[in-house]
Formats: C-alpha cells, sequence, structure tokens
C-alpha cells in the first residue's frame, strides 16, 4: 500500500492516545473503564482491514515478513526497555536474566514491566493463525472459525476477570482477540465504500451511524450500558456482549477518526502506533525523569491532566524519541542483514 489512508491513521491516533491514557490508572476518572472496552479490539480491528491488502501466498515468506515488520521492532523494545529500566532501578545479573527469559517467551501479558509490548507478540500470532484460516476463502468460514477461537477463550481458556493470560506469545490472548481482526478484515471494503462520502446516501448512513455509536459512546462513559445489561440477560448471547461493546465504540472511534482525518499531527502519530506502543513505557519513564531533572514535580491531579499530558507525551515522542529509534533499529537491521 503505497498511499496511506488518513482515517486509519487517525484511528490509530486514537487507539494509541486511549491506550496510553488507560494506563495511567484511576487518576484517568471515567476514561479508565471506558477506554478498556474498545482500546486493544480497536488495533486488532485496524490490523484486520489492513489484511485485505495482503497479497503474499507463500506462507513461508509471510512468516518472514512479519517477523521483520513486527517481532524484530519487538525485540528491539523489549531490550531497550530493559536497559534502560535495569540502569534506573540498578538490577543486578539475575534479574535481568529473568526478565530476558520473559521476553524469550513473548512478554506474556501482566509479567513484563513494559506492559504494552504484549500485543505484538500477540499481532505476530494472529498473523499468521488468520493466514492458515485465509485458505477456506469464505468470508463467514473464517469469521466462524475466529468466533470459536474467541468462545473457547472465554469460556475455556482464561475466564475473565479471574485467570491472567499465561501461554507463551500470548497465544490465549490471540484467540480471544483474532474476532474482531476477522470482522476489520470482512467488514473493510465496506467501510471503504462509505467513507468517501460522494453521495447524499452515504452520507445520510454516516450521520445517522454516527449519531447512534456516538450516543452509545456517551452512555458508556458515563457508566449507562443498557445495551449490556439487556445482552447479559440472554444465556445464548452472553458470552458474545464484549464483542458487541467493543464493536460499538470502535463504530464511534472510526467515525470520529473520519472526521478527524485531515488532521496532519493526527496523521504523524497514527502512522508512528507500532512505535508509540513498544516505547510507551520508555516514553514514559524518560519524560517524567527529564521533568524531575529539571527540578519540576510531575503532577496529575484530575482527568484533564492526563489528557493534555498523554498529548504531550505522543508528540514529544514522534518529534524525538521515535526518529532516533527508528533510526537505530534500522541499523541493527542492516548489520543483521534482516531482508
Amino acid at each position: 500500500m503505497k498511499k496511506r489512508i488518513k482515517w486509519i491513521d487517525t484511528a490509530k491516533f486514537l487507539g494509541i492516545f486511549a491506550i496510553y491514557l488507560g494506563h495511567f490508572g484511576e487518576v484517568a476518572g471515567r476514561s479508565l473503564t471506558f477506554v478498556y472496552q474498545y482500546h486493544v479490539p480497536l488495533f486488532f480491528f485496524l490490523s484486520g482491514c489492513m489484511n485485505s491488502y495482503d497479497k503474499e501466498d507463500d506462507i513461508v515468506k509471510f512468516i518472514k515478513k512479519k517477523f521483520k515488520s513486527i517481532m524484530i521492532p519487538f525485540f528491539c523494545f523489549s531490550i531497550f526497555s530493559l536497559i534502560i529500566y535495569a540502569i534506573f532501578n540498578n538490577w543486578d545479573i539475575e534479574l535481568i536474566k529473568a526478565q530476558i527469559i520473559i521476553i524469550l517467551r513473548g512478554n506474556i501479558r501482566n509479567t513484563y514491566f513494559a506492559a504494552a509490548l504484549w500485543f505484538l507478540s500477540c499481532l505476530f500470532l494472529m498473523e499468521i493463525i488468520f493466514k492458515a484460516f485465509k485458505i477456506f476463502k469464505k468470508k463467514w468460514v473464517i469469521f466462524l472459525l475466529c468466533l470459536i477461537l474467541f468462545i473457547v477463550s472465554e469460556v475455556f481458556i482464561s475466564p475473565r476477570p479471574i485467570a491472567e493470560p499465561h501461554w507463551i506469545y500470548n497465544l490465549d490472548s490471540t484467540f480471544y482477540y483474532i474476532v474482531f481482526y476477522a470482522i476489520g478484515y470482512i467488514i473493510y471494503p465496506f467501510i471503504l465504500k462509505l467513507f468517501k462520502l460522494d453521495t447524499k446516501k452515504k452520507r445520510k448512513y454516516f450521520i445517522v451511524s454516527g449519531i447512534i455509536f456516538t450516543i452509545y459512546a456517551v452512555l458508556v462513559f458515563f457508566d449507562l450500558d443498557y445495551l449490556k445489561k439487556f445482552l447479559t440477560l440472554i444465556p445464548i448471547i452472553r458470552v458474545l456482549t464484549p464483542i458487541f461493546t467493543a464493536l460499538l465504540l470502535i463504530g464511534f472511534n472510526l467515525i470520529l477518526s473520519r472526521l478527524l482525518s485531515e488532521i496532519n499531527l493526527f496523521n504523524l502519530i497514527g502512522s508512528n502506533s507500532l512505535y508509540l506502543c513498544g516505547n510507551e513505557f520508555i516514553i514514559k519513564l524518560i519524560t517524567s525523569s527529564l521533568i524531575e531533572l529539571v527540578g519540576l514535580k510531575l503532577s496529575l491531579p484530575s482527568p484533564i491532566h492526563v489528557y493534555l499530558y498523554t498529548m504531550f507525551l505522543l508528540i514529544f515522542s514522534i518529534k524525538i524519541i521515535i526518529p532516533a529509534e527508528k533510526k537505530l533499529i534500522s541499523l541493527i537491521s542492516k548489520e543483521l542483514k534482516i531482508k
């Protein structure tokens, strides 16, 4: 894909903003529970959208390509984070060895201090599994297989919220989130046509759907999710409730991303979402340390302060940290002759 799609990049910006915001915890206020209902599904959904451009037929070449684009950055981000954190906390060699083992296992969720990195190893496996499912050609069969994996994950592998993900390379999380990847893959062509807004009918659908998604998002933000309460009363549908909730909130984000798609700053941030995800821990640690170094105290007394600080972190990252890191990773790839 030679030309980037602006609303996709804007949607990635909204997603990475939500992830950074959510990781601040309780100080984020109502936003904490709100973003956790959709921000990770949103990224897998967008990854599924981009799968429509996959033209690679050879599975071995496909895996090599995904290893280079996902896992090489994953290992670089993990090692960079480990070096900085080890220096920051004056770790000994035994503690470092323990963290290296965690990295080699794929940074299973909630086991590595750089929490966001689990997403990359999870995505890597998801890309491969979905590639295998595509041999069935028919999209409804692919969706059904992914839905079965979701149900297996939700009911049998790690029933929430008691159990935590624990499979190597986050395979159990892959089973859970792959349904969002499949949905993105299936409905992307329809969204692409609708978002052109080149006819009166499309603009009407866009406005009506935007109003519906916005009303739902506002209700969820204020803990008034009546749809969720209704769905949980139906035994057969209850297990699918997280999918419905996430999809409606994803719809809200997509509508918003289309409206904001001409803002270049948002496009730039979104186009660097991989680096922003991988660098979240580094960015937050370095920024807070720099603030303290000049004699200031970082204080986030309210959600509005968290919103502003989150935006500052994203801008600081794409202007200062990420350009330097891209050059470093590129040099490493060349030295290792990764093609």
